[in-house]
């Protein structure tokens, strides 16, 4: 595939999506620990395992947040970590292929495209999807 294009990377997306995603829920637990902290050990609440709603007390709960947030935080950096080593080994197979992305490098046929439009619906600089009328 020497010279061609891709036109989507979606496992990139998806992996970007649930970094993303695991990203938020140890600020989540963070909120939920801090609140738990405050209140009496013995007063029952409720946590979801496995589907199925159980009825604890929060001193039991508290260790059991903490350490999913523990656990969750070192999978977000392992992620956050492969997807680094990924880009970069992605980055150099395209540089080693002259492989390029659709709408990258917009020599010839993307300006031609823009310039047939008056410019008006290129987005890919500056304003990136937004219109100002």
């Amino acid at each position: 595939m020497r010279g061609g294009t891709l036109s989507s990377l979606p496992i990139k997306r998806i992996r970007f999506t649930l970094v993303t995603f695991l990203l938020q829920i140890p600020s989540f637990l963070s909120l939920v620990i801090e609140t738990l902290k405050d209140v009496d050990p013995t007063r029952k609440c409720f946590r979801l395992v496995g589907g199925v709603l159980v009825e604890r007390t929060v001193k039991e709960v508290l260790p059991a947040l903490e350490s999913n947030k523990e656990q969750i935080s070192k999978i977000v950096e392992s992620l956050n970590t492969q997807m680094q080593s990924k880009g970069r080994e992605l980055t150099e197979y395209r540089e080693k292929y002259n492989i390029r992305l659709v709408g990258e490098g917009e020599e010839g046929q993307g300006k031609s495209a823009a310039s047939s439009n008056g410019g008006e619906g290129s987005a890919s600089k500056g304003g990136a999807g937004v219109l100002v009328s």
